[in-house]
């Protein structure tokens, strides 16, 4: 594939992303009350600190053992380095079943949320 046309695949996916959020900013502020809005923004925030805890940077060590092993050796790789975030995904939902309350409550988001 030529530079250019990757370029713009790049590019094009970039605006469509960026812009998306920006176009649904008026629905929101329409349709969310600040309440809502504020529990909105800390579910991202929660998301985006907790994400990199359960995925441990697996998805860049198998694309690199993509690369690097054989078919049969990234099979077994891929079913090893799946198991890590699966594991901290059961902790982690084990931990907010047994205290989600006290957990939702200090930091004041639904355990629904926190769970899901």
């Amino acid at each position: 594939m030529n530079i250019y046309k990757s370029f713009s695949i790049y590019l094009s996916a970039s605006i469509i992303e960026r812009g998306l959020s920006f176009i649904l900013l008026p629905l929101f502020t329409f349709y969310l009350a600040p309440d809502d809005y504020g529990m909105l923004s800390l579910i991202t925030t929660l998301f985006s600190f907790t994400l990199p805890v359960i995925s441990l940077g697996t998805t860049s060590a198998i694309s690199v053992a993509f690369f690097r092993e054989t078919k049969s050796d990234y099979a077994s790789y891929l079913s090893s380095a799946l198991l890590i975030p699966m594991g901290l995904t059961v902790f982690l939902i084990i931990l907010l079943t047994f205290s989600g309350n006290l957990i939702s409550n200090a930091i004041n988001v639904p355990i629904k949320w926190l769970i899901s």
